[in-house]
């Protein structure tokens, strides 16, 4: 099976059910500690803090927590390096 990094804002989007991101909610997901941070910020602000806590446990259920290496942070900056050059966004 395939399996899809989910930063940030594609955590956001699934979350709120955006028909674009539906595709990757039943697929097999990762994401790091650093994108599960930045989620619980989103969701804090916008359903505070109990509810935001109760949103993260279930999303911790559904989804595998990478720990990247210095490697990997390295390798995916001069992937996103070189799509900058080639004019796109993302990978």
């Amino acid at each position: 099976m395939t399996r899809y990094y989910a930063d940030t804002y594609a955590l956001v989007e699934i979350l709120r059910g955006n028909p674009a991101y539906e595709k990757y909610a039943s697929r097999e997901l990762v994401t790091s500690e650093f994108n599960l941070l930045e989620l619980a910020y989103a969701l804090t602000r916008d359903y505070g803090k109990e509810k935001a806590a109760e949103i993260l446990k279930i999303v911790r259920a559904f989804i595998t927590i990478v720990k990247p290496t210095d490697k990997d942070y390295a390798e995916a900056s001069a992937l996103r390096i070189e799509l900058k050059k080639q004019g796109k966004n993302s990978p």
